[in-house]
């Protein structure tokens, strides 16, 4: 939880000890952060982000909202509008956070339950007006991409392997989705 010491900062401090935390979890993932770097980026003292934070999952939550809601939006308003094409967009998804150190952010965030709770409309939107068959998919296929990018990033599995393995994977899941 961010706490009202954090909230009481100038501007600007807030917004360098944001960036320094994005900045982290975009080159090391959410497993591999420490607040030792963020605190050194952002200029602070270990004890100062503990007055802010009561942990590293919580600067986690509040750099996501602050700097990615725009996109998960924008892909949660795709997936709403665009139910039968639930397969390409994850596959964009997928080709994004392949090239995209901030995309890859997006997709564990997106993986994340209590991140996603917190979208606007979370219990109107996505997961509920959906048909089940579609909202089951999306969540897998999330997780799917989750673990491609895993791949990739740690174990320097090539991106044509990835991509030809994730549209091999569709094309077996549309036969089996397809009758449902």
């Amino acid at each position: 939880m961010t706490k009202k010491t954090f909230q009481n900062l100038p501007k600007d401090k807030k917004n360098k000890i944001l960036l320094a935390a994005k900045v982290e979890f975009i080159n090391n993932g959410f497993m591999g952060a420490k607040v030792s770097r963020i605190c050194k980026q952002a200029e602070i003292s270990r004890s100062a982000f503990y007055r802010y934070f009561d942990s590293l999952e919580d600067i986690f939550d509040i750099v996501i909202k602050h700097f990615l809601i725009n996109r998960m939006l924008e892909f949660q308003n795709n997936i709403v509008n665009n139910p039968d094409r639930v397969f390409e967009i994850c596959r964009e998804m997928l080709v994004n956070a392949l090239e995209s150190k901030e995309d890859r952010l997006l997709v564990e965030s997106l993986t994340t339950f209590n991140i996603i709770k917190d979208l606007p409309n979370y219990k109107t939107d996505m997961f509920n007006t959906l048909p089940r068959k579609t909202s089951l998919m999306m969540l897998n296929f999330m997780c799917l991409v989750k673990d491609f990018v895993n791949l990739h990033q740690k174990q320097g599995v090539p991106k044509e392997f990835i991509l030809k393995h994730y549209d091999d994977l569709i094309h077996l899941m549309r036969k089996g989705y397809d009758n449902i």
